[in-house]
């Protein structure tokens, strides 16, 4: 499917073993790099690849007609997901105006997400091969928290409107 090298689990590990038989120690399968996913290339933007949460990875995110693919700086690791696969995208933006960040979830996997430098391009070309509907924006904690205290603030300074 989509994420190659994967753990046996559903896991992602970005590189590739030399030594065959660490790899049947550890349990780790590796796929030899199948290429690039796409024939066209529509958008190519800087990312960190947060699929593993110790090591981030810099690379590419590259968008085309087949699907996303990040491609790491390193040359050793890569993440190659169809657009079929995309369940949906979780954009994070920040001050009403930044994309920070987009997470892509697939079924078969747990969320991937990736910092992105061209935020804005990045969600229009999403929208164009995803659809709209998948795109959906990530909430925030703290935003969800300043929600709560404006109501509650506003309830108290309510200038005889009545209590609501």
């Amino acid at each position: 499917m989509a994420l190659v090298p994967d753990i046996q689990g559903g896991g992602t590990v970005f590189g590739k073993k030399d030594d065959i038989s660490a790899i049947e120690e550890d349990g780790v399968r590796t796929k030899e790099d199948p290429g690039e996913l796409n024939r066209r290339v529509d958008l190519v933007v800087n990312a960190n690849s947060f699929a593993s949460a110790v090591f981030p990875r810099t690379g590419r995110l590259i968008l085309g007609d087949v699907g996303l693919e990040f491609r790491a700086d390193s040359g050793v690791g890569f993440i190659q997901i169809p657009w079929p696969s995309v369940e949906e995208v979780k954009v994070d933006i920040v001050a009403n105006n930044y994309v920070r960040a987009i997470t892509v979830s697939t079924p078969d996997c747990s969320p991937l997400e990736f910092v992105v430098s061209d935020g804005k391009n990045l969600v229009r070309c999403l929208a164009g091969h995803v659809g709209r509907e998948r795109l959906v924006q990530a909430t925030h904690a703290t935003g969800e928290v300043g929600d709560a205290v404006r109501r509650r603030v506003g309830r108290l300074f309510s200038r005889g409107r009545g209590e609501e």
